[in-house]
C-alpha cells in the first residue's frame, strides 16, 4: 500500500524505474503514514480510545520504517551506479512471495514482497452470466 499511494501521489515516483526518487522525495511521502494511521485509528467506531491511539502510533511507525527502509535501499543502489526498479530481475524493490530473488537480497528487500493482483490475494468466485431476462447464456453457448 505505501508504495502504491507513494507511486500514485508522485510523478517521480510513478515510472517502472523511478523507486530510487524517494531519495529526495521522502519527506512529501509523511502523507502516506499519516493517512494510514487516520484510517486505522478510525476502522472501528467500537475500539477503546486507547487501543485506538496505540493502533494509529503503532500504523504510524510501520509505515514510516518502510518508507526510510525504501530510502535506505534506494541510497544504498544509488551507490552502485544502478537503478531501483520496482519490478523486475536482481535488486528491484517490489517482489512476488516465494520469489527465488529474494535469497540473494538483502533481509531489508523483504519488507516489499507482496501479492500485487487480486488474483493472487482474493478467493476464487463462480461466475454466471445472464441474458437481461435472466437467460443463462452459458447454456445458450453450450446448444450453439
Amino acid at each position: 500500500m505505501v508504495v502504491t499511494l507513494a507511486r500514485h501521489r508522485l510523478a517521480d515516483l510513478t515510472p517502472p524505474l523511478g523507486a530510487a526518487a524517494i531519495v529526495t522525495h521522502d519527506q512529501d511521502l509523511d502523507f502516506i503514514a499519516s493517512a494510514l494511521a487516520d484510517r486505522a485509528e478510525h476502522h472501528d467506531p467500537h475500539l477503546a480510545r486507547q487501543d485506538a491511539t496505540t493502533l494509529r502510533q503503532d500504523v504510524y511507525v510501520e509505515a514510516r520504517q518502510l518508507l526510510d527502509t525504501w530510502k535506505k535501499l534506494a541510497i544504498e543502489q544509488g551507490l552502485t551506479g544502478a537503478p531501483l526498479p520496482y519490478a523486475g530481475e536482481g535488486r528491484a524493490l517490489l517482489h512476488l512471495p516465494g520469489d527465488p530473488e529474494l535469497k540473494k537480497l538483502p533481509e531489508a528487500y523483504k519488507k516489499f514482497t507482496a501479492a500485487r493482483s487480486l488474483r493472487d490475494v482474493e478467493d476464487a468466485v463462480d461466475l454466471w452470466v445472464r441474458s437481461p431476462d435472466n437467460v443463462s447464456l452459458d447454456a445458450v453457448e453450450d446448444h450453439a
